[in-house]
């Protein structure tokens, strides 16, 4: 797999990415997402879910998909990086990724997701690409999925989710997924 890096400073498609199994009505409800009980669906608050510099992260009450409750994310001079919990895994193992997301305000060039993989259980080490997908958003709920196998060493992933645009844009996630196949 080949990994192709926007200038705009978001790590972009993957060559051969294709669409994943479908996903469950809701994240929680999921068995295989490794994120289900980690607030994957933004229902009550966004607990465990950070900006990775100065970005701002907020929770939406009113808004989601499906359910009400979502990962709000303003730029920081035009790009946006919000990072999930650390999450372990099993190395050479297949998983697949799913998202929800759409513009809340502003005009972005692009959003998506990048996943790194790291041989600690902490995430402390995780800075070596996995997978990422990245594509222009729209103002309607889309998803975005993807499937990825974990290296040899693998032993934790950690989940950002990007975006880059005209500075003062507003962003909002849900539903996320990061499952074993």
């Amino acid at each position: 797999m080949k990994i192709l890096v926007l200038s705009v400073g978001v790590v972009a498609s993957l060559a051969g990415l294709a669409g994943s199994a479908a996903v469950a009505a809701e994240c929680a409800a999921d068995t295989r997402n490794l994120l289900a009980n980690r607030n994957c669906g933004f229902a009550q608050d966004i607990e465990g879910w950070t900006g990775v510099h100065e970005e701002s992260a907020s929770h939406e009450r009113t808004d989601g998909d499906p359910a009400k409750g979502a990962l709000a994310g303003t730029d920081r001079q035009g790009s946006l990086r919000l990072q999930a919990p650390c999450i372990p895994v099993k190395p050479d193992t297949d998983y697949r990724i799913a998202v929800r997301l759409r513009i809340a305000s502003g005009d972005l060039y692009v959003c998506g997701y990048t996943i790194f993989q790291g041989d600690d259980a902490a995430c402390e080490n995780a800075s070596e690409p996995l997978v990422a997908d990245a594509r222009p958003p729209k103002t309607s709920w889309q998803q975005m999925s993807g499937e990825t196998r974990t290296g040899a060493t693998a032993r934790s992933v950690q989940l950002r989710l990007e975006c880059s645009g005209e500075q003062g844009f507003r962003m909002l996630f849900d539903d996320v997924v990061f499952a074993a196949k």
